[in-house]
């Protein structure tokens, strides 16, 4: 998904259900696999030591993951279904500006570390779901359980867009061809 990296929006929505919480899952990415860094550009995983927190990287050009977010609320729980979402906003003043983390329409706190940059890196990485963002074992696993409705927006989602989306999935009302038929 080429365009997903360029500029100074970017939001990425998805519902995920772990089966099993692994220290350093991978949920989505755009990162480069063999992590030299030039290719690298966004990515979300579990934290290193903590797997029910989340760990979000946007990268400049050469950067191995050096600016990034870890919450430290998420409480992420196996076997449940949590509504998350990143927003990407470059034209902010500071990181937390620039950087949010959502979920089920709550925005999570937690620490930086370096600089998110204004810009996105653009690269022609792909777009990875459930797959190791690096190929380093200790800094990335595989997603253990289910991932649905992943949105890629190249802009950045208001808190009331995050909001809308989250009640879409909670309490929408389906009609027997499955669309929706009563506003969400």
């Amino acid at each position: 998904f080429v365009g997903s990296d360029s500029g100074t929006g970017l939001s990425v929505v998805y519902r995920m259900r772990p089966d099993q919480l692994t220290n350093a899952q991978t949920v989505v990415t755009k990162w480069e696999y063999v992590n030299t860094g030039a290719a690298n550009s966004w990515g979300v995983k579990a934290l290193n030591v903590d797997p029910t927190e989340f760990f979000t990287l946007i990268a400049t050009g050469g950067d191995s993951g050096n600016n990034y977010f870890a919450t430290n609320d998420a409480n992420i729980a196996s076997g449940v279904w949590a509504d998350i979402a990143f927003v990407y906003d470059g034209t902010g003043v500071t990181n937390a500006d620039r950087l949010k983390i959502f979920k089920d329409a709550t925005q999570l706190t937690g620490g930086f570390g370096g600089t998110i940059p204004a810009t996105l890196n653009n690269t022609n990485e792909s777009i990875r779901i459930g797959y190791p963002i690096v190929n380093v074992p200790a800094f990335a696993s595989a997603y253990d359980g289910l991932i649905d409705d992943v949105r890629i927006y190249n802009r950045a989602l208001t808190q009331g867009e995050i909001a809308e989306l989250y009640r879409m999935d909670t309490t929408g009302t389906l009609g027997s061809g499955g669309a929706l038929s009563a506003a969400p």
